[in-house]
Order: structure tokens, then C-alpha cells, then sequence
């Protein structure tokens, strides 16, 4: 009945082959993924968190400095990351000074244990919380530091704010006809007037001030972000000396004028020819133009007279545009000009009068002349008297006639000329289509007399509708200050995919722990069975077990290679190829590289895995040599038959 025992053993032995196969993927599995403490260990030994922190972080800050064509233009459209951020050396040190690979760990490390204690079924329920706001926050003081370069502020003002400010002042003066004609009155052309404004402007707004504003900012909108205060307010305004130098630059450009041009072209002239109209009609058909008029008054203004008014003006209209007043009201008196153009009025008055005289007929009848010789005891004759000349009737009559029509002349030309902040306003209103350099206007002296406020709701309100920005923002918020805690229960809402997994993966380990034992038991019950069944002595049976478990085990490490090759690595290499055929994205390249290290960090688990099979499998296999050899010696020795 030996051989039928044995024929029995050798059944047994086969079906060991599966058995102590799955006994081997049942112990892997144990000291790996069924071990809470491997997940953690598996980031560190695959140097994920040098590679977070380095790797991806220095690709993703290389991308984003390479604009898409499609996106940016030139000048401030341009990538401001491209132009104006510190390298990428500087920012990924900053990140990792204050976030070094190994305080992530710290913070990720609780959270990956917690997910193994899950997926290994040692807990019943998955709740992660992770606190990243201390960390966010010393990032965020860390890259602010990076800020502090005022050099860059001045590349900035340089090559995008002053450009700019050209560009925008040039088509805003260059709108309207009007305002065209005014400007290259002023200036010579738009392009100078806005040539001009860039440089006060650059002259106001320095690279230190802009740095300090910049830094004051980030101090307000920092704790912001990390969901420490409901709110923030940045309150950008200048200095009282930039206010002064912005005062003397707006009286600097306004003296760049010719004061005389400024005077009589923007508000003497205007005002004379509103009370003039289109000429002076005086008695006896006499008419004096307002070119003739406004022409005398200029020809009579003495030139510190001029400077005086124009000064004058200067001083007011610059207190009011930067904020220093809340109104001004400039009057320049006409009485002087008025007295002191009084000869030459007379005299243009005399020479009309006199030219009219030359024209006069001469008088035809009795009636006529009697007429004409009583009208000159009053003013001008109607004809020549005969007897008399032109010559002698403007001698006698011109100069008493004078005075009767030079008082309603100079009477049409007012005493004085108030220009007010009204009148300034008026004038942005009507140069400026749709109001719009009144606008700019007040905007601008908002900014100089009480600063530009930005609050929360301000940033709030410009997010809302950008396709969920808000929401981000809020969630982002939230998960700073509150920490981020993230659970299997989803309650009435349907599970992600993810959660799903991890579940069937947790009902898995769970019952493979419950029952588990089971193979293990199986195992060694086929393994004694085969050689209590296979020998007839102790040496023999031992023989005859230790026989059976090495070719098991032998098979076991000879299949788990090519198996793994076989199913699992020809997916990798798929996965790879597919990967690297993705169409080009956003940040394409740092999503590759995430990927790749992904697909690493697979297949060396993977790797690490088989590797931990067959050398499970080759140890069994070496204890079996062993103690096939030592029972067949202890046989023999004994001559005991087998």
C-alpha cells in the first residue's frame, strides 16, 4: 500500500505548489501593503517629498515663466513670472527654507499612516486632517522676503508702468480734435504731452516707494489668504513729499508753457471772445473785430504782469488737482490791460473814424451841407460841406468823436475773469468724449489726495463669475485655517472614485485578515500530510516534506518572475508611451514628470514586491535543500528504509 500512499503525497505536493504560492503573497502582503507603516516608509524610500519640493516645484516655475503665444502679448500683457519674478533657484529656496522635504514629511507622514491603517483594515473608518497652515504662512513670509528687490521695481517701472502710462496718456489726448489741437498748442504733440506725464510720473512713483507698497500689500492680504482675519484693506497712497513733488510737477509742466500762451490762449482769450462775440458794432457803422480787440489787450499785458497771472494759476490749479484744496477760484483783473490798451484802442478807433470820413460824399444840395455842418457840432456829417476837406474834418471832428465810441468798446471787455474749479471741470468735460477725461481726472486726484483702497470685498467682488475663482478661493481659505479632513462617509453624496476603491480595498485586507490564517494552515497541513503519507520513517517523512516544499518553493521562485514580467511590466511600458503621446497643455511637461515618477514609484513596488516573493521563496527553498540533505544522511546512517 506504500505506492498508493505516495501516489497520495505526490497529489498533495502538487496542490502544495498553489497553496504555499499564495502563503508566500499572503506574507508579502503582510509585511507591505497590509502594514500600515509601509505607505509613509514607501513615500521616504522613493524620495517623494525631495521630489515634490525640488523637482516638481522647479519644472512647474520653469513653465510657468514660458508663456503661450496665444496668451500673452507684448509689453504688460507680457509674462510678468517671466519678467519680473526672482529666479527659479531663488523661489524653489525660498519654498523649501521654509518647507524643507522633511517638515512635509512631518505633515503628510500622519496622513499616509492613517490611509495604511485604513487600507489595512486595522481601523474601521478613514478620517485624515491636515493642518498646512503654519506651513502656508512661512512660505508665504519666505517668498515675500523675495519682494524686497528694489532693482526689479525698477525693470518693472522702466519697461512696462512708463511705457504704459505713454501709451495710454497718448491715445487718451489724441481722441478728441479738440483736445488734439490743445495739446500740440501746449506741447507740440500728444506724443510729447504724454512723454511728458510719463516722466513726472516716473519721477513720483519710485522703486522704493513701490517696493514698500508691495510689502505693505502682501503683509495685509497674507493672513488673508491663510484664513486668519474675515478681511483686508490695502490702503495705497503717497507720501506728503510725494505729494509735494507731485505738486511741483504738475506747476513744472504747467510752466513748460509759455505763460503768455497760457494766459491769453486758455483763458484770457476765451473769455474776451465770449464778451465780444464776432465784432464790436459802434456807432457810425465804426467795427472793431475781437481779433483787432483781444490783439491790443495782448500787445498792452506787460510780461511780469503775465508771469504774475500765470504763476498765480499754476500754484492754484496744482493744490487742487493733487487734493491740497477743495476748490479755487483764480480772478485776474483786466482793469490794468485795459487802461494801458486805452491809446492804442483810441487809436485804432481814430483811424476808422477817419478812414469813414474819407469815404463820405460830397454834400450835393443847400440842405445837405447845413445838415452836415450842425451834425459835426454832435459827431460825424453825413457828406463833405463845401468849402471843407476830409482832411480838415478829421481835424476837427475825429478826435471829439473818439472818446464817445472808445467807452462802449472797452466796456464790452470785462474787469475781470475768474477761472474756478468749475470751469476747470467744464473743460475736462467737454474735452473728453463721454467725460471721460473728467473722469481720469478725479480718479487721479483721488489717488494723490487720499490713496487707492482695496479691500476683501473689492477682491471678492472681482473673482465673482470668474468660472468658480471665489469658491477657490473660499475652499482654499478654509483648508488653510481649518486644515483639510477628508473621509470615507460621504453621507447622501455619491463616493468618488477613489473613496470606492479604498473601500474595496478595505473590505478586502479586512477579509484577508479574518481569514487569511486560513492558508496558512492549509499549507501545513498538505505539507506534513504529503510527508507523513510519503515515508515510512521519521527521517523518511522529513525526507519526504522537505522534498515537497522545495519543489514548490521552486516553482514558486521560478514563476513569480516571468509572471510579474508578463502581465505587469508590458502595462508600465503602455502607460509610459501613452504618457509621453499626450497632447501639449499647461504645464505639460511637470505633469509628465509627476507621471513618470508615479509609474516609478509603481513599478519599483512592484519590483520590491516579486523581489520580496522570490526571496522568501529561495529562503524556503534553501531551508528545504537543508533538511532534505540532513534527513537523507540521517537515514542512510541509520539504514532506514525510506
Amino acid at each position: 500500500m506504500i505506492w498508493l500512499r505516495r501516489m497520495t503525497a505526490i497529489l498533495l505536493g502538487v496542490a502544495l505548489i498553489p497553496t504555499l504560492f499564495a502563503s508566500l503573497v499572503l506574507l508579502r502582503l503582510n509585511s507591505t501593503f497590509l502594514s500600515p507603516s509601509y505607505y509613509p516608509d514607501r513615500l521616504v524610500r522613493s524620495d517623494v517629498y525631495r521630489f515634490v519640493m525640488v523637482d516638481v516645484l522647479t519644472s512647474a516655475i520653469d513653465e510657468a515663466r514660458q508663456p503661450n503665444p496665444g496668451d500673452f502679448g507684448g509689453g504688460f500683457d507680457a509674462n510678468p513670472i517671466a519678467a519680473y519674478a526672482p529666479s527659479t533657484p531663488q523661489i524653489v529656496g525660498a519654498v523649501n527654507s521654509a518647507l524643507p522635504p522633511e517638515d512635509l514629511e512631518e505633515l503628510v507622514a500622519p496622513a499616509a499612516l492613517r490611509i495604511g491603517e485604513y487600507v489595512a483594515a486595522e481601523r474601521a473608518d478613514l478620517a485624515i486632517t491636515v493642518q498646512p497652515g503654519e506651513s502656508v504662512k512661512a512660505v508665504a513670509r519666505e517668498l515675500g522676503k523675495l519682494v524686497g528687490q528694489a532693482s526689479e521695481y525698477d525693470l518693472f517701472l522702466d519697461q512696462e508702468l512708463e511705457p504704459r502710462i505713454r501709451e495710454g496718456a497718448g491715445e487718451a489726448l489724441a481722441a478728441d480734435g479738440d483736445v488734439s489741437r490743445r495739446i500740440r498748442h501746449l506741447f507740440g504733440s500728444p506724443e510729447d504731452a504724454a512723454d511728458r506725464l510719463a516722466q513726472g510720473i516716473r519721477r513720483i512713483v519710485t522703486p522704493e516707494w513701490l517696493q514698500a507698497q508691495v510689502e505693505q500689500a502682501l503683509d495685509e492680504v497674507t493672513p488673508y489668504l491663510v484664513g486668519e482675519p474675515d478681511g483686508f484693506e490695502i490702503r495705497v497712497r503717497l507720501t506728503d513729499e510725494q505729494v509735494r513733488a507731485a505738486t511741483e510737477e504738475i506747476r513744472a509742466i504747467l510752466r513748460e508753457v509759455d505763460a503768455y500762451d497760457l494766459v491769453y490762449a486758455e483763458l484770457i482769450e476765451p473769455a474776451v471772445r465770449d464778451s465780444v462775440g464776432a465784432g464790436v458794432s459802434l456807432p457810425y457803422g465804426v467795427e472793431i473785430t475781437e481779433d483787432e480787440l483781444v490783439g491790443l489787450l495782448r500787445q498792452a499785458a506787460p510780461p511780469e504782469w503775465v508771469d504774475m497771472q500765470a504763476e498765480t494759476l499754476i500754484y492754484d490749479v496744482a493744490a487742487y488737482a493733487t487734493g491740497g484744496t477743495d476748490g479755487f477760484s483764480t480772478e485776474v483783473s483786466l482793469t490794468g490791460n485795459k487802461a494801458d490798451a486805452e491809446e492804442a484802442v483810441s487809436d485804432l478807433v481814430a483811424a476808422k473814424l477817419s478812414d469813414l470820413v474819407r469815404g463820405l460824399p460830397a454834400c450835393r444840395t443847400r440842405s445837405e451841407t447845413l445838415a452836415a455842418v450842425d451834425s459835426m457840432r454832435r459827431g460825424l456829417p453825413a457828406c463833405i460841406p463845401e468849402g471843407r476837406s476830409a482832411a480838415g474834418i478829421i481835424e476837427e471832428v475825429v478826435p471829439r468823436t473818439t472818446g464817445s465810441v472808445l467807452a462802449p468798446t472797452l466796456a464790452l471787455v470785462p474787469d475781470r475773469i475768474s477761472f474756478t474749479e468749475s470751469s476747470l471741470r467744464s473743460g475736462l468735460r467737454l474735452a473728453g468724449r463721454g467725460g471721460g477725461a473728467l473722469e481720469a481726472f478725479d480718479e487721479i486726484r483721488s489717488l494723490i489726495a487720499d490713496g487707492y483702497v482695496y479691500t476683501h470685498e473689492d477682491l471678492r467682488a472681482d473673482l465673482a463669475g470668474r468660472g468658480g475663482a471665489l469658491e477657490t478661493l473660499d475652499e482654499a481659505r478654509s483648508l488653510i485655517a481649518d486644515g483639510y479632513v477628508y473621509t470615507h462617509e460621504y453621507g447622501d453624496r455619491p463616493a468618488s472614485r477613489t473613496v470606492r476603491a479604498l473601500d474595496a480595498i478595505h473590505g478586502t485586507a479586512a477579509v484577508v485578515r479574518r481569514y487569511g490564517w486560513t492558508v496558512y494552515v492549509l499549507t501545513s497541513v498538505l505539507l506534513i500530510a504529503a510527508g507523513l503519507l510519503g515515508g515510512r520513517s521519521w527521517p523518511a517523512r522529513a525526507a519526504w516534506a522537505s522534498l515537497v516544499l522545495l519543489i514548490s518553493a521552486g516553482a514558486a521562485f521560478a514563476a513569480v518572475g516571468p509572471l510579474y514580467d508578463a502581465s505587469f511590466a508590458p502595462g508600465f511600458d503602455r502607460a509610459h508611451a501613452n504618457m509621453a503621446a499626450q497632447p501639449g497643455g499647461d504645464f505639460r511637461d511637470t505633469l509628465l514628470l509627476i507621471s513618470d515618477k508615479v509609474l516609478e514609484v509603481f513599478e519599483s513596488i512592484g519590483s520590491d514586491f516579486v523581489g520580496g516573493v522570490r526571496q522568501t521563496s529561495l529562503i524556503l527553498a534553501l531551508a528545504a535543500s537543508a533538511v532534505l540533505l540532513a534527513a537523507l544522511f540521517r537515514a542512510r546512517k541509520e539504514g532506514v528504509k525510506s
